[in-house]
């Protein structure tokens, strides 16, 4: 947690929230409110039987993400991970721009802002053509959660084979891993911000060097966090009992 962005004093910062599907990037999202980060309009509404709580996702990301992956003949539950050809291949199709602009519009009227969906590690190498061409100072959190967690919520959800799931998720975590190497970034376990939400959220505010508001902490425990939602937790070992895996 090195070389972190003073956030309350250096303009145009961002917090881009990176993370496998299914991981709990939603959750971690959400808790950066409690730090004074705010989401403003347009989100993505909660689904029920999905995300109840929320996704904290920009409508106008979530459909450019959707739309630069099929212009390029991917999705995000394909294997296939992107390439410097495909991060040209999308400036020529006018993408780079597109989110230039869309991003410029978002940080107009702040000193910083947070945004994700799951699509963004993917699409990492693209992002970060964005960002630096607005000289932003990107600050990352990576969200990390029991892959075989993952893998169940994704056969439940979406019908995926372990063997595929598996693959997605390394192939996320990786490219999280390798798009944000040298830059400020703080990694987050799931199952630890469920166990121990004052930990996590104190590490948060440590490393970007902001305040928690103990009344939005209060709320973010008591009325958004719930343990209920995780329907599985395991530990390193069981990977070696899943055969999938």
């Amino acid at each position: 947690m090195e070389n972190f962005a003073k956030i309350g004093v250096i303009q145009h910062c961002a917090i881009i929230v990176l993370g496998m599907h299914r991981s709990g990037t939603s959750a971690i999202t959400r808790a950066l409110q409690v730090l004074g980060v705010s989401f403003g309009e347009n989100l993505m509404p909660p689904a029920v039987g999905n995300n109840e709580k929320g996704f904290f996702v920009f409508f106008e990301i979530n459909s450019l993400n959707v739309e630069a992956l099929q212009a390029i003949e991917n999705e995000w539950f394909y294997l296939k991970p992107i390439s410097l050809i495909d991060v040209d291949n999308l400036f020529e199709k006018g993408y780079v721009m597109r989110a230039v602009e869309l991003l410029r519009s978002k940080i107009e009227s702040t000193n910083f802002f947070a945004f994700k969906d799951p699509r963004v590690a993917k699409l990492l190498p693209f992002w970060n053509k964005v960002t630096n061409h607005l000289q932003l100072n990107v600050n990352y959190v990576m969200t990390l959660r029991h892959p075989l967690s993952v893998v169940k919520s994704l056969e439940k959800r979406d019908d995926f084979f372990p063997e595929r799931s598996y693959i997605l998720w390394l192939g996320h975590v990786l490219e999280s891993l390798r798009g944000s190497t040298g830059k400020p970034r703080v990694l987050v376990d799931y199952d630890r911000l469920i166990q121990s939400p004052d930990i996590e959220l104190s590490r948060l505010a440590d490393a970007f060097q902001l305040e928690i508001n103990s009344v939005e902490l209060e709320e973010y425990k008591n009325n958004f966090l719930d343990v209920k939602l995780r329907h599985t937790v395991y530990s390193p070992e069981d990977l070696l009992l899943d055969v999938a895996c």
